[in-house]
């Protein structure tokens, strides 16, 4: 079945959802370096955001090869229909600082670089908000870089919207 987008229509591509395996570590692992693709933000050293991004997604790994994911949490998998690969997100509970409700967070999500275009991000948003249904949240969040314009973009259409907007300055 072939995910809706927000304005309502089908993305006209089939991808299927599934939980992480132990057997998916190494592919969750392969695709640390799209997330430095987003760019460095100003001022940042981008070796330290290179050591961030290894040991944020070394910790979904570890969840996932040490069939360790909580039940609060989900780490799914988007495959075609011959079963290859095409990305991750990893959910988890968060608690919002501005209300102190529970909701639910896009901890991570990426796709590899020949799924890009294809609805692969927009089938694990999809999912990623039922999940946040089934755990009983009013909100899925998540954060992006402020540069990233093409995550932007996407998270907007299928309508998030910015809350907080943090400001940093190089010293």
């Amino acid at each position: 079945m072939a995910p809706e987008d927000p304005a309502g229509g089908a993305t006209g591509r089939a991808h299927h959802i599934r939980p992480a395996t132990a057997a998916d570590g190494d592919f969750i692992r392969e695709l640390t370096p799209r997330f430095a693709e987003a760019g460095t933000p100003p001022g940042r050293d981008p070796a330290r955001m290179s050591t961030f991004f290894l040991h944020s997604i070394g910790e979904i790994v570890e969840l996932v090869t040490a069939d360790s994911v909580s039940p609060r949490e989900a780490v799914l998998i988007a495959t075609d229909d011959a079963g290859i690969r095409l990305g991750f997100v990893h959910l988890r509970p968060d608690l919002s600082g501005l209300t102190g409700e529970w909701q639910g967070y896009v901890n991570a999500l990426a796709v590899t670089p020949a799924a890009e275009g294809r609805g692969v991000a927009q089938a694990l948003l999809a999912a990623g908000e039922a999940w946040a249904r089934e755990q009983g949240f009013r909100h899925l969040a998540l954060d992006t870089f402020g540069a990233n314009g093409r995550a932007r973009v996407l998270y907007a259409r299928w309508g998030f919207a910015e809350e907080t907007l943090k400001l940093v300055k190089t010293l």
